[in-house]
């Protein structure tokens, strides 16, 4: 997906200024029983003029309301959550159908399907290569985010771009996955 050299040209120190009066978006990719269930918000810096992660959330098991309530709070800080893009492929629908009983944010459900992998994943490429997200240097998600981004696996299946994570015991693309979301 990308190289260590481009990933550490991202990296850097920053805090995120509260109240964050910014728009932010949220991916969420909703884990399945051996995945972390990881949500990441990113919003434009107007004065660096890049995407920059603000929080991530990681979660394990399976209680999915438990897991509603758990995004629910860190999301409520900002003042203006313009959309929360959740995986809706297998687990995902009873999450996003209780996500939006229980908030009054703009949700969108995404199905992972070939086509959406490939839009997302070429989206979130030209982003990384074009160098305009940052990523906080010392948070302690960090050392996941950068071993997962580093491992996945860029290929194509017929004209599609698949990226995923690679086969191999304890081996995640759950943080890749929530911030192409």
């Amino acid at each position: 997906l990308t190289t260590k050299a481009e990933l550490d040209g991202l990296k850097a120190e920053y805090k995120v200024a509260r109240p964050y009066d910014s728009p932010v978006y949220a991916g969420w990719d909703v884990a399945k029983e051996e995945d972390e269930s990881v949500v990441t918000v990113i919003g434009w810096d107007e004065e660096v003029k890049k995407f920059r992660i603000l929080e991530w959330l990681a979660m394990q098991g399976d209680d999915y309301t438990d897991q509603v309530e758990l995004v629910k709070k860190p999301l409520e800080k900002y003042k203006h959550v313009v959309k929360v893009c959740i995986d809706a492929t297998g687990v995902g629908d009873p999450v996003v159908d209780n996500f939006k009983k229980q908030t009054r944010l703009s949700t969108e459900p995404v199905k992972f399907s070939l086509q959406n992998k490939d839009t997302l994943y070429k989206n979130l490429i030209k982003i990384l290569r074009d160098g305009d997200l940052q990523y906080p240097a010392n948070h302690k998600y960090t050392p996941k985010f950068e071993l997962q981004m580093l491992e996945m696996i860029k290929e194509y299946k017929g004209e599609f771009l698949s990226c995923h994570h690679p086969d191999k015991a304890g081996a995640h693309d759950d943080f890749p996955d929530s911030l192409a979301l």
